[in-house]
């Protein structure tokens, strides 16, 4: 029986999504803060008006 073998791209391609799923939950979770914060709200209300 033949070793399995991995496309060393497909790899890549596989990393690099893993690590843009990491990277947009981590920007929801700062955004999220930072609406929280009360200095925000203006902002939050005018980015709602546009949404």
């Amino acid at each position: 029986m033949e070793k399995f073998h991995i496309d060393k791209k497909y790899v890549f391609l596989m990393i690099m999504l893993f690590i843009g799923v990491l990277l947009s939950i981590l920007f929801i979770n700062i955004f999220n803060r930072l609406f929280a914060i009360p200095t925000w709200q203006y902002i939050r209300e005018i980015v709602e008006i546009f949404f």
